[in-house]
């Protein structure tokens, strides 16, 4: 789904979910923890200003499961829409989404289909917005140049789970 810069250079892209618990002791008091996440830094080569035109990811987790969506644009100009509703014993591929946008086309929310039937995934309203950043891809260079905002998200599903996650927002700047 996501096209290599050239056919012979394979890339390699990971990801998956996680459960994790576990004990902290800090200055004499035990706290326990546990959640859910979303493991996706694993990457191969790549060039994002060559490969990519646009793009839109969102990876997330819930109280008791996790959703990944993207939505390519690439350089060969086709268009790539996957994702995957993942939870205990249960991986259900997503047949399409929509992306809903605020008005700085960041995600508000997201509209998706799935073989069991459409789920809604909201950003939850915050008095102070989530913090977001720019996302270094690559060195400097002259020329198109692709460019990432990273958004990070309360969220509400339609089933009234609450969760977090981050929304990609890439494009190639010209």
């Amino acid at each position: 789904a996501l096209p290599p810069l050239r056919p012979e250079l394979a890339m390699h892209h990971y990801q998956h979910g996680f459960r994790v618990a576990g004990t902290a002791v800090l200055g004499g008091s035990e706290v326990r923890f546990g959640g859910t996440g979303w493991r996706d830094r694993t990457w191969g080569y790549r060039d994002e200003s060559a490969q990519w035109v646009e793009y839109f990811y969102l990876c997330s987790v819930f109280e008791d499961f996790a959703l990944v969506l993207w939505k390519v644009l690439g350089a060969d100009g086709v268009h790539r829409e996957f994702g995957w509703r993942v939870g205990d014993g249960v991986e259900e591929r997503v047949t399409g989404f929509q992306v809903v946008r605020d008005g700085s086309a960041n995600m508000a929310a997201a509209k998706v289909q799935l073989p069991s039937g459409d789920l809604m995934v909201e950003d939850v309203p915050k008095r102070t917005p989530f913090a977001g950043w720019w996302l270094p891809m690559g060195g400097r260079q002259e020329g198109p140049t692709f460019g990432e905002f990273d958004q990070y998200l309360a969220l509400r599903a339609d089933n009234g789970q609450l969760g977090g996650g981050v929304a990609a927002h890439g494009v190639l700047r010209r």
